[in-house]
């Protein structure tokens, strides 16, 4: 029996398994943990094949999973295509001032669904779990408190990305995604009755720019539950000389970040160690960064199902982000798995609890190289750092510690 017999429709973008991103494994949690006290029906659209594994996972942690197939556009599996969509976007994003990713999520065929849905049950909560899916049913007439999120600030974000953007072009695209983004925002809380953020500077910038909308924002720590057990004695055998960069390519903010280290930081290190070898796990968008940072100590990984293999093996986590909003779950996996972390203080904004013990916050590029080297070359330092973090995680980023 659940303790509570409230019904929550969630609707999102795509199956939210298998875990690929931070936000996908928040949202999963999230999902989890609605459906221990409420009556939980996820409704999901598909574009793409789905194994039945990953449906049987997702079945496991709500009362009822509605998974409407509708066939993938050509656009999204021709690279040149994908770019003549892109241009389209931007186009339809300046004639409408929508961003372009409401634009593009217009299902007809899941917004029916969705529609009749409601119709035909009475959901106490309507809840729409990203930017995506709230298009589905903003202006739409339909039952139950309408509950946003949890999500990430999307106007600061393009924000920070715009600040530490020099290509022109991109700059003029990203002041007209912001502007739409702006537009859109006001009228995604608007048509809320409340609104949650990961993020609680991400509720103070919001405020900063609309005060009206304080009485509308919820705060909502990023919890994550984690499917596999941590080894403690992976901490005394690490890798020698390895970090970890995780975070895939296809994200802005990551992109960035990474370019920014493997400019400024890199280098340093190299210099220093000559056999230092870094691992970036994550999505890449083409051959084309590659290209450009290819280097016999970097290891792209591409996607991969699991970040744990690669956390545990090397020695030092590193969070060189310069941009970007929201909580990086990254650094709270990172925690997770008793990792040393050096980030610069954008990497761990919007978390509520850091300490110099486990995480070394340095804005210089060469300040951020000599922790990295210190923590390389120091073992006792390294496993006394490692034993901090996993203490910091299990005080106030754990599961238990959070519910």
């Amino acid at each position: 029996m659940k303790a509570n017999n409230k019904k929550i429709l969630l609707i999102h973008h795509r199956l939210p398994y298998p875990l690929y991103s931070g936000m996908d494994k928040a949202r999963f949690t999230l999902i989890k943990m609605l459906n221990n006290k409420f009556i939980v029906t996820l409704i999901v659209l598909q574009t793409s094949i789905i194994k039945s594994e990953d449906i049987a996972k997702v079945e496991e942690i709500c009362s009822e999973l509605i998974i409407v197939n509708e066939k993938g556009s050509l656009f999204r599996k021709n690279n040149y295509l994908k770019k003549i969509r892109t241009a389209i976007l931007v186009i339809r994003s300046l004639v409408f001032r929508k961003p372009h990713f409401v634009i593009s999520s217009n299902s007809r065929k899941f917004k029916k669904q969705i529609r009749q849905l409601c119709r035909v049950r009475k959901f106490d909560i309507i809840q729409p779990l990203s930017d995506y899916t709230l298009n589905y049913v903003s202006g739409e007439k339909i039952d139950g408190f309408k509950f946003f999120g949890p999500n990430d600030d999307m106007v600061g974000m393009t924000e920070s990305i715009l600040l530490a953007t020099d290509d022109k072009l991109k700059r003029l695209l990203l002041k007209i995604d912001l502007r739409a983004r702006k537009k859109w925002q006001t009228k995604m809380i608007a048509s809320s009755d409340k609104i949650c953020y990961f993020s609680k500077n991400d509720i103070n910038n919001i405020i900063a720019r609309d005060p009206y909308f304080k009485k509308k924002l919820l705060w909502m720590p990023g919890i994550i539950e984690h499917e596999s057990d941590w080894n403690q004695s992976s901490i005394y055998s690490v890798e020698k000389n390895t970090l970890v960069f995780t975070g895939g390519l296809i994200s802005a903010f990551n992109k960035i970040s990474a370019i920014y280290f493997l400019d400024n930081i890199w280098p340093l290190l190299i210099e220093e160690i000559r056999d230092i070898k870094l691992y970036i796990v994550g999505q890449t968008n083409g051959n084309s960064f590659r290209k450009k940072y290819t280097h016999k100590n970097i290891i792209y990984t591409g996607r991969v199902q699991s970040v744990q293999p690669f956390l545990e093996r090397s020695a030092v986590f590193i969070s060189p982000v310069i941009c970007g909003t929201g909580i990086k779950t990254k650094i709270i996996e990172a925690l997770r798995f008793g990792k040393p972390i050096v980030s610069t203080p954008q990497g761990v904004s919007g978390l509520w609890e850091i300490n110099a013990n486990s995480v070394k916050i340095e804005t210089d590029p060469e300040e951020f190289s000599k922790k990295i080297i210190q923590l390389l070359n120091d073992e006792a330092y390294r496993i006394e750092s490692s034993l901090n973090s996993r203490k910091l995680f299990e005080e106030y980023y754990s599961f238990d510690a959070l519910i």
